[in-house]
């Protein structure tokens, strides 16, 4: 495969083209294993788990990937192994970052996460690959809420020629939407136009619908909501989409201030909270605003019974 077809797989993968990665390359005649990852880690991000099983399993170079996809099939007892697995094998990088993600999503050990993706890291390589594990440690120290160390890590790669780079400019995008201020948005709102537009796939317009929001483009908002919705309408298995639920809790936002509150409390009750897992920071802020409510109702009724 020429360079030329590597980049372009490459850019389709990263701007969340799955289903193109997919069904323009035929797994058994890829000529290099890096083609083979993305073609996998394409069924995973589709959640098609026991396809990547079925297609990985005997090859040792790509345990990682066979772990990750019994991982989010809700085999979490194999957290433990995985980890140990990254951790003593010289694993290759793909499987450090899968093991870093489970670090953070079944223990939420930041640190721990961070120290297995910088023990190998060379900051002065480039390849999309390695530029994927400064994305993640810049995604992990926003989750930690360590804004300014997400920005003084991604500065620490911005001199390298990479403006072109979709996992660069997602990660600049991110720090930028948390970051948040008119000038901050508005630069993240370039990139996911550009990217969307490319690309219309459920992460894509999920982030696009979001930073409408930010910048209070409600009629925006509402139009990329029903093309998400025709999406998944035709393509039911973009509810195993790992964006899905940030979509749900949106689209919840969108039709509150669109004054249909009866609909976006159908959402919450029978997509949001039976589906999300009870630690997720959506499920705890609604949890604590209701007890919160019932405690007031409860005090003034016993108040009035007085």
């Amino acid at each position: 495969m020429s360079s030329e077809e590597l980049f372009a797989i490459r850019n389709q993968f990263y701007s969340s083209q799955y289903s193109e990665v997919i069904s323009n390359h035929d797994i058994d005649n890829v000529t290099t294993n890096e083609i083979k990852q993305y073609i996998l880690r394409s069924y995973l991000a589709l959640g098609q788990y026991s396809k990547v099983i079925e297609l990985a399993n005997n090859e040792p170079e790509l345990a990682g990937l066979v772990y990750y996809s019994k991982y989010l099939s809700g085999d979490q007892s194999i957290a433990d192994e995985f980890v140990s697995y990254a951790k003593s094998n010289k694993p290759s990088l793909l499987t450090q970052i899968l093991a870093a993600i489970v670090l953070v999503k079944q223990y939420q050990r930041y640190d721990d996460a961070i120290e297995l993706l910088t023990s190998d890291i060379n900051m002065e390589n480039h390849d999309e690959l390695n530029l994927e594990v400064f994305s993640v440690i810049v995604q992990i120290y926003l989750l930690q809420d360590a804004l300014p160390k997400a920005k003084n890590f991604l500065k620490k790669f911005s001199h390298l020629n990479i403006n072109d780079s979709v996992v660069y400019n997602y990660s600049d995008a991110l720090v930028s939407l948390v970051q948040g201020g008119s000038t901050a948005t508005q630069h993240a709102f370039y990139f996911f136009e550009e990217i969307s537009h490319s690309s219309r796939s459920l992460k894509n317009l999920t982030f696009m619908m979001v930073v409408h929001l930010l910048l209070n483009h409600v009629p925006e908002s509402s139009e990329i909501m029903e093309q998400i919705d025709e999406l998944i309408a035709n393509d039911d298995s973009l509810k195993a989409d790992e964006h899905y639920l940030t979509y749900l809790i949106n689209k919840a936002k969108v039709l509150i201030i669109n004054n249909q509150g009866s609909e976006a409390l159908q959402l919450i009750n029978n997509e949001i909270l039976s589906t999300a897992d009870q630690s997720h920071p959506y499920v705890v802020d609604y949890n604590d605003k209701i007890a919160l409510f019932d405690g007031v109702v409860d005090k003034y009724a016993a108040q009035i019974s007085n």
